[in-house]
């Protein structure tokens, strides 16, 4: 018996006064015609996955611009990268007075290789031959270069901020339509 339903002395069910009474669920046997069938939902995983990084370290000098940003003020380069690794949960600003007050400690490795290790699994990027750490130890300015043509080459262009990056960067997929279906 459902719950609002109530029993009578013959054995059969009334529905109880404003309550609707819903039918049991029917189980289908026949899949959907191929038109009809809806594709799954595949996750948005980034072009060119392979493990192999798109941009390489020592290439600082194939973007004059975002070299010389990354030389004359490397707290706003790396400002940019956090916030679209994290996907716009930290603020560029708020990111790049922190990397500013550790480099004026001389420490600001040991905040920015998290960032580099958060954008390796991101997108599945291979180590290399030094850790993180070290890589932003010894050319913290050519990392953080790399790790912005990275995003670029991969449509997530840091300079942009996360906002406009990720409009860009995640196209919604067409639903397919039926043969024979009016279209407007």
């Amino acid at each position: 018996m459902g719950v609002y339903e109530q029993g009578t002395s013959n054995g059969q069910t009334e529905p109880v006064m404003g309550h609707p009474v819903y039918p049991p669920p029917v189980a289908f046997t026949q899949p959907l015609p191929a038109q009809m069938q809806v594709p799954p939902v595949r996750a948005v995983v980034p072009e060119g996955c392979t493990g192999q990084w798109n941009a390489s370290l020592c290439g600082c000098c194939s973007d004059c611009d975002m070299c010389c940003q990354t030389c004359w003020c490397p707290c706003v380069t790396f400002g940019q990268v956090a916030e679209v690794v994290d996907e716009g949960q930290g603020s560029c600003c708020v990111q790049a007075t922190i990397y500013g007050l550790l480099c004026s400690v001389g420490i600001p490795c040991v905040y920015s290789f998290m960032w580099r290790q958060k954008l390796r699994q991101k997108f599945k990027l291979e180590r290399g031959c030094c850790g993180d750490f070290c890589v932003h130890c010894c050319c913290a300015w050519c990392a953080l270069c790399q790790e912005h043509r990275e995003l670029r080459s991969r449509g997530l262009d840091p300079s942009l901020g996360w906002e406009v990056a990720q409009q860009t960067y995640f196209r919604p997929m067409a639903v397919p339509t039926p043969p024979g279906a009016m279209l407007r």
